[in-house]
């Protein structure tokens, strides 16, 4: 099975734009035209210009916020393959973890936040014997039927 949300990525980092702008022409139409030029119901244009700024702030934040990840796992072949990047501004590091299928033991699926986050902890047997964990890998932009496959899939994997 492969799984891939290089779609639902994509789609952020455009809603992600299209809201700037939309926010950068409201502005500039605020402030080029004489609509605003009076308070409206006792508000002014400048306090709309900062309350159009913090909303678009907040929803950039919350982005930042559940690092949201282009997300790729594969379990073909002989080993299970997680491939992931962060959408964060400037952050270009590309993750990858391939794990041989009889050294996977154990995965678990993290909601803290009260479901704010979803990370994905992973955890394989080395050569000498001992167990490793990997850092938790960011899956908040999954969609909840892709997290399903998921997690049958590696369910069908592990051994803890």
């Amino acid at each position: 099975m492969t799984l891939d949300n290089k779609k639902t990525a994509l789609n952020f980092q455009l809603r992600r734009l299209l809201i700037l702008f939309l926010v950068s022409m409201v502005i500039i139409f605020f402030y080029n035209t004489d609509y605003l030029r009076e308070p409206f119901l006792g508000v002014s244009r400048g306090a709309y210009t900062i309350i159009l700024i913090g909303l678009y702030l907040l929803y950039y934040m919350t982005g930042i916020v559940r690092n949201y990840n282009y997300f790729f796992f594969s379990d073909n072949g002989l080993k299970l393959i997680f491939r992931f990047y962060s959408l964060r501004p400037l952050s270009k590091r590309q993750s990858s973890i391939e794990i041989d299928k009889p050294n996977f033991i154990s995965y678990s699926i993290k909601k803290p936040a009260f479901g704010f986050f979803k990370k994905l902890y992973l955890s394989q047997r080395m050569p000498n014997g001992t167990i490793a964990t990997y850092p938790p890998v960011s899956i908040s932009l999954l969609k909840k039927s892709a997290i399903a496959k998921l997690e049958q899939s590696l369910k069908s994997f592990s051994k803890g």
